[in-house]
């Protein structure tokens, strides 16, 4: 397992399958998620966030479908605000941890790739798509593209390259 300490928080991952101790963390915590995982086809994200050495407040174990190596669990976290960002295949998530509470899923079209900040904006990267929230999960915008493209940000404006053809906006 990992353990990702961010300002004061701990992200513990494991990309394919919950940890040993994955019954205690889940009882302890005050959110404890399992998503899909009826479904038995595809590996099992799990995360668990705590602050300090104590047990995690936040579990999640969530089965995915993996359909090559681009495809992986990510999470960002905005300590600022206490808001994670996590998703794995189609599936994405906001959690507010000061409560702890899910603010909002969301079903992707098609797989997720990356999370990212720039600035005060969040960009979730995905095979087919980029969207864009504020610091504390409210959408801001979301655009369909078509593979190959990629993106980069400067000066508060968003550059897009999909196939070929570049265009640009402000974040």
């Amino acid at each position: 397992m990992f353990q990702i300490h961010v300002d004061g928080y701990d992200l513990l991952c494991l990309p394919n399958g919950p940890p040993p101790l994955y019954e205690k963390y889940a009882k302890r915590a005050r959110l404890a998620e399992e998503i899909g995982l009826d479904d038995p086809h595809g590996p099992i994200a799990f995360l668990a966030v705590r602050r300090g050495a104590g047990w995690p407040f936040l579990t999640l174990a969530l089965r995915y479908h993996a359909t090559g190596l681009s495809v992986l669990p990510g999470a960002l976290l905005i300590p600022e605000t206490s808001t994670l960002f996590v998703g794995a295949g189609h599936r994405i998530f906001a959690y507010d941890l000061s409560a702890p509470a899910r603010l909002w899923e969301e079903e992707l079209p098609s797989p997720l790739w990356a999370w990212a900040r720039s600035g005060d904006a969040v960009l979730m990267r995905a095979e087919r798509g980029l969207s864009a929230w504020d610091l504390r999960g409210g959408k801001q915008w979301s655009r369909t593209l078509e593979t190959p493209w990629d993106y980069w940000v400067e000066d508060g404006v968003v550059h897009l390259d999909e196939m070929g053809e570049e265009s640009a906006f402000p974040l």
